[in-house]
Protein backbone atom coordinates (compact mmCIF):
# COMPACT_ATOMS: atom_id res chain seq x y z
CA UNK A 1 0.00 0.00 0.00
CA UNK A 2 1.31 3.33 -0.48
CA UNK A 3 2.55 5.70 1.85
CA UNK A 4 0.73 8.52 3.09
CA UNK A 5 2.41 11.25 3.40
CA UNK A 6 1.87 13.86 6.14
CA UNK A 7 2.05 17.18 5.15
CA UNK A 8 2.98 19.93 7.98
CA UNK A 9 0.20 22.48 8.14
CA UNK A 10 0.35 25.86 5.54
CA UNK A 11 1.35 28.79 7.46
CA UNK A 12 -1.29 31.48 6.82
CA UNK A 13 0.19 34.71 5.72
CA UNK A 14 0.36 37.26 8.36
CA UNK A 15 -1.20 40.25 6.43
CA UNK A 16 0.55 43.86 5.84
CA UNK A 17 -1.10 46.31 7.64
CA UNK A 18 0.12 49.98 5.88
CA UNK A 19 0.85 52.09 8.27
CA UNK A 20 0.72 55.99 8.31
CA UNK A 21 3.79 58.25 9.30
CA UNK A 22 3.31 58.52 13.14
CA UNK A 23 3.15 61.69 14.65
CA UNK A 24 4.82 62.85 17.62
CA UNK A 25 2.81 62.67 20.81
CA UNK A 26 1.37 66.10 22.31
CA UNK A 27 -0.13 64.58 25.07
CA UNK A 28 -0.67 61.73 27.61
CA UNK A 29 -3.70 60.35 25.38
CA UNK A 30 -1.41 60.27 22.29
CA UNK A 31 1.88 58.16 24.58
CA UNK A 32 -0.98 55.93 25.62
CA UNK A 33 -2.23 55.58 21.74
CA UNK A 34 1.49 54.58 20.67
CA UNK A 35 2.24 52.23 23.20
CA UNK A 36 -0.87 49.74 22.31
CA UNK A 37 0.16 50.02 18.49
CA UNK A 38 4.12 49.14 19.50
CA UNK A 39 2.43 46.44 21.72
CA UNK A 40 0.16 45.35 19.21
CA UNK A 41 3.13 44.86 16.62
CA UNK A 42 5.12 43.20 19.08
CA UNK A 43 2.12 40.44 19.33
CA UNK A 44 1.84 39.96 15.68
CA UNK A 45 5.99 39.77 15.80
CA UNK A 46 5.69 36.62 18.51
CA UNK A 47 2.64 34.87 16.71
CA UNK A 48 4.98 34.81 12.93
CA UNK A 49 8.21 33.55 15.07
CA UNK A 50 5.81 30.73 16.77
CA UNK A 51 4.45 29.52 13.56
CA UNK A 52 7.26 29.93 11.68
CA UNK A 53 8.62 27.34 14.74
CA UNK A 54 6.45 24.79 14.39
CA UNK A 55 6.24 25.12 11.00
CA UNK A 56 10.51 23.75 10.61
CA UNK A 57 10.02 21.30 13.51
CA UNK A 58 7.17 19.16 11.66
CA UNK A 59 9.69 19.73 8.81
CA UNK A 60 12.06 17.85 10.84
CA UNK A 61 10.36 15.39 12.70
CA UNK A 62 8.70 14.58 8.69
CA UNK A 63 12.21 14.54 7.63
CA UNK A 64 14.16 11.98 10.53
CA UNK A 65 11.05 9.66 10.13
CA UNK A 66 9.85 8.99 13.87
CA UNK A 67 8.82 5.69 14.08
CA UNK A 68 5.26 4.61 15.05
CA UNK A 69 3.61 4.51 17.86
CA UNK A 70 3.82 0.15 17.98
CA UNK A 71 0.41 -0.94 19.76
CA UNK A 72 1.52 -4.30 20.55
CA UNK A 73 3.68 -6.00 22.86
CA UNK A 74 5.45 -9.46 23.07
CA UNK A 75 2.72 -11.17 24.31
CA UNK A 76 -0.41 -9.45 22.04
CA UNK A 77 -0.38 -12.47 20.02
CA UNK A 78 -0.06 -15.93 22.16
CA UNK A 79 -3.63 -16.92 22.21
CA UNK A 80 -2.99 -16.85 18.18
CA UNK A 81 0.29 -19.45 18.74
CA UNK A 82 3.14 -16.79 18.11
CA UNK A 83 5.00 -16.60 21.52
CA UNK A 84 6.18 -13.53 23.49
CA UNK A 85 9.88 -15.09 23.07
CA UNK A 86 9.65 -15.41 19.24
CA UNK A 87 7.73 -12.19 19.24
CA UNK A 88 9.90 -10.28 21.57
CA UNK A 89 12.80 -11.21 18.90
CA UNK A 90 10.96 -10.12 15.84
CA UNK A 91 10.17 -6.62 17.17
CA UNK A 92 13.82 -5.79 18.30
CA UNK A 93 14.76 -6.95 14.63
CA UNK A 94 11.68 -4.27 13.37
CA UNK A 95 13.26 -1.39 15.63
CA UNK A 96 16.89 -2.35 14.75
CA UNK A 97 15.60 -1.47 10.98
CA UNK A 98 13.50 1.17 11.54
CA UNK A 99 16.50 3.21 13.48
CA UNK A 100 18.63 1.98 9.89
CA UNK A 101 15.95 3.64 7.79
CA UNK A 102 15.55 0.25 6.16
CA UNK A 103 11.19 0.51 6.49
CA UNK A 104 8.94 2.90 6.92
CA UNK A 105 5.72 0.99 7.12
CA UNK A 106 4.29 -0.63 9.97
CA UNK A 107 2.83 -3.63 8.78
CA UNK A 108 4.74 -6.50 9.77
CA UNK A 109 5.73 -10.10 8.75
CA UNK A 110 6.69 -13.26 11.15
CA UNK A 111 7.46 -16.45 9.84
CA UNK A 112 7.47 -18.46 12.92
CA UNK A 113 9.69 -22.15 11.67
CA UNK A 114 9.73 -22.99 15.61
CA UNK A 115 5.88 -24.37 14.33
CA UNK A 116 5.15 -27.53 12.88
CA UNK A 117 4.07 -26.89 8.80
CA UNK A 118 -0.04 -28.24 9.87
CA UNK A 119 -0.29 -25.14 11.91
CA UNK A 120 -1.00 -21.63 10.90
CA UNK A 121 2.81 -19.63 11.04
CA UNK A 122 2.87 -16.66 9.16
CA UNK A 123 1.74 -13.60 11.03
CA UNK A 124 0.54 -10.48 9.21
CA UNK A 125 0.49 -7.35 11.66
CA UNK A 126 -0.29 -4.29 11.70
CA UNK A 127 2.16 -2.93 14.91
CA UNK A 128 0.35 0.81 15.00
CA UNK A 129 -2.84 -0.56 14.80
CA UNK A 130 -1.94 -3.66 17.19
CA UNK A 131 -4.00 -5.74 14.92
CA UNK A 132 -3.28 -9.38 13.43
CA UNK A 133 -4.48 -8.62 9.70
CA UNK A 134 -3.62 -12.84 8.31
CA UNK A 135 -2.29 -15.76 9.92
CA UNK A 136 -2.10 -18.44 7.35
CA UNK A 137 -0.41 -21.77 6.88
CA UNK A 138 2.82 -21.18 4.67
CA UNK A 139 5.60 -23.52 3.38
CA UNK A 140 9.14 -24.41 3.70
CA UNK A 141 11.68 -25.42 1.81
CA UNK A 142 12.15 -29.50 0.93
CA UNK A 143 15.50 -29.29 2.03
CA UNK A 144 14.57 -27.76 5.19
CA UNK A 145 12.75 -30.37 6.80
CA UNK A 146 9.48 -33.04 6.83
CA UNK A 147 6.95 -31.37 9.54
CA UNK A 148 9.25 -29.28 11.13
CA UNK A 149 11.98 -26.71 9.14
CA UNK A 150 15.27 -27.78 10.78
CA UNK A 151 17.92 -27.09 8.59
CA UNK A 152 18.27 -23.49 6.61
CA UNK A 153 20.21 -22.28 3.96
CA UNK A 154 21.12 -19.06 2.14
CA UNK A 155 22.70 -20.74 -1.14
CA UNK A 156 21.38 -21.00 -4.59
CA UNK A 157 20.21 -24.59 -5.10
CA UNK A 158 20.16 -25.36 -1.48
CA UNK A 159 15.99 -26.08 -1.63
CA UNK A 160 16.22 -24.73 2.13
CA UNK A 161 14.31 -22.13 4.06
CA UNK A 162 16.89 -18.76 5.06
CA UNK A 163 16.29 -17.54 8.41
CA UNK A 164 16.43 -13.63 8.95
CA UNK A 165 14.76 -10.54 8.43
CA UNK A 166 14.14 -9.24 4.85
CA UNK A 167 12.04 -7.00 2.93
CA UNK A 168 9.28 -7.04 0.73
CA UNK A 169 9.83 -5.81 -3.38
CA UNK A 170 7.83 -5.53 -6.33
CA UNK A 171 5.52 -8.43 -7.36
CA UNK A 172 4.92 -9.65 -10.76
CA UNK A 173 2.37 -12.26 -12.65
CA UNK A 174 3.90 -15.32 -12.69
CA UNK A 175 2.84 -18.21 -15.09
CA UNK A 176 4.66 -20.54 -12.95
CA UNK A 177 3.09 -19.96 -9.65
CA UNK A 178 -0.49 -19.45 -11.36
CA UNK A 179 -0.83 -16.09 -10.33
CA UNK A 180 0.76 -12.52 -8.27
CA UNK A 181 4.11 -13.29 -7.04
CA UNK A 182 6.20 -11.20 -4.36
CA UNK A 183 9.73 -10.61 -4.89
CA UNK A 184 11.59 -10.31 -1.53
CA UNK A 185 15.37 -9.23 -0.80
CA UNK A 186 16.73 -10.77 2.53
CA UNK A 187 18.46 -7.95 4.56
CA UNK A 188 21.33 -10.59 6.90
CA UNK A 189 24.31 -10.80 5.00
CA UNK A 190 25.57 -14.67 5.37
CA UNK A 191 21.79 -15.99 6.37
CA UNK A 192 19.49 -14.74 3.54
CA UNK A 193 21.43 -11.68 1.29
CA UNK A 194 20.74 -14.41 -2.04
CA UNK A 195 16.94 -14.04 -2.08
CA UNK A 196 16.66 -12.47 -4.94
CA UNK A 197 19.59 -14.51 -6.03
CA UNK A 198 17.84 -17.34 -5.80
CA UNK A 199 14.80 -16.14 -6.87
CA UNK A 200 13.04 -16.72 -3.43
CA UNK A 201 9.60 -15.33 -3.58
CA UNK A 202 6.11 -15.19 -2.44
CA UNK A 203 3.41 -17.59 -4.07
CA UNK A 204 0.52 -18.75 -4.05
CA UNK A 205 0.65 -23.28 -3.90
CA UNK A 206 -1.74 -25.84 -4.18
CA UNK A 207 0.38 -27.71 -1.72
CA UNK A 208 0.09 -25.06 1.16
CA UNK A 209 -3.59 -25.98 1.87
CA UNK A 210 -5.54 -27.59 4.40
CA UNK A 211 -6.33 -30.42 1.32
CA UNK A 212 -2.44 -30.95 1.08
CA UNK A 213 -2.25 -32.13 4.90
CA UNK A 214 -5.33 -34.17 5.15
CA UNK A 215 -3.30 -35.58 1.87
CA UNK A 216 -0.09 -36.20 3.58
CA UNK A 217 -2.04 -36.84 6.67
CA UNK A 218 -3.00 -39.88 4.61
CA UNK A 219 0.08 -40.97 3.86
CA UNK A 220 1.64 -41.21 7.77
CA UNK A 221 2.72 -36.95 8.35
CA UNK A 222 0.63 -34.67 8.83
CA UNK A 223 2.17 -31.75 7.36
CA UNK A 224 2.43 -29.51 3.96
CA UNK A 225 3.73 -30.02 1.17
CA UNK A 226 7.15 -28.16 0.35
CA UNK A 227 8.68 -25.92 -2.08
CA UNK A 228 12.23 -24.97 -3.28
CA UNK A 229 12.81 -22.67 -0.26
CA UNK A 230 9.97 -20.02 -1.04
CA UNK A 231 7.36 -18.98 1.37
CA UNK A 232 4.19 -20.58 -0.56
CA UNK A 233 0.39 -19.48 0.85
CA UNK A 234 -3.02 -21.38 0.23
CA UNK A 235 -4.24 -19.91 -3.15
CA UNK A 236 -7.28 -18.82 -1.16
CA UNK A 237 -5.20 -15.88 0.31
CA UNK A 238 -2.14 -15.47 -1.41
CA UNK A 239 -3.14 -12.62 -3.37
CA UNK A 240 -4.67 -10.75 -0.32
CA UNK A 241 -1.55 -11.12 1.61
CA UNK A 242 0.78 -10.27 -1.29
CA UNK A 243 -1.20 -6.99 -1.96
CA UNK A 244 -1.04 -6.43 2.00
CA UNK A 245 2.78 -6.57 3.01
CA UNK A 246 4.48 -5.56 -0.81
CA UNK A 247 6.51 -3.05 -1.69
CA UNK A 248 8.97 -2.26 1.38
CA UNK A 249 7.51 -3.87 4.63
CA UNK A 250 9.76 -5.97 6.44
CA UNK A 251 9.24 -10.01 7.20
CA UNK A 252 11.23 -11.80 10.06
CA UNK A 253 11.74 -15.49 9.44
CA UNK A 254 12.88 -17.30 12.98
CA UNK A 255 13.53 -20.71 13.83
CA UNK A 256 15.55 -21.48 17.10
CA UNK A 257 18.92 -21.84 15.20
CA UNK A 258 21.66 -21.23 17.65
CA UNK A 259 24.25 -19.93 14.87
CA UNK A 260 21.39 -17.62 13.69
CA UNK A 261 20.29 -16.37 17.11
CA UNK A 262 24.03 -15.41 18.13
CA UNK A 263 25.18 -13.61 15.11
CA UNK A 264 21.90 -11.72 13.76
CA UNK A 265 23.32 -7.65 13.92
CA UNK A 266 19.47 -6.98 13.71
CA UNK A 267 18.86 -8.90 17.36
CA UNK A 268 21.95 -6.83 18.24
CA UNK A 269 20.74 -4.17 17.62
CA UNK A 270 23.49 -2.77 14.52
CA UNK A 271 23.01 -4.04 10.53
CA UNK A 272 24.22 -1.89 7.81
CA UNK A 273 22.23 0.91 6.96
Amino acid sequence: MPEQQIQSPQRAAVPVVAQTPARKPTGAGNAAAAEAVQKKQDAELAVEAATQTGTESGKVAEAEGEAPQIQVSAGSFVKQGLSAEVFGLALTAFRTAWAAKQTRKSIFTVIDFSQPSDQKRIYVIDLAEGKLLFQELVTHGSKSGGRMATDFSNKEGSNQSSLGLSRTAETYQSAKFGGAALRIDGLEKGFNDQMRNRAVVMHQADYATPAAIAANKAGGVSRLGRSQGCPALDPKVAGKVIESIKNGTLIFTYAPDPNYLAKSAYLKGGPSR
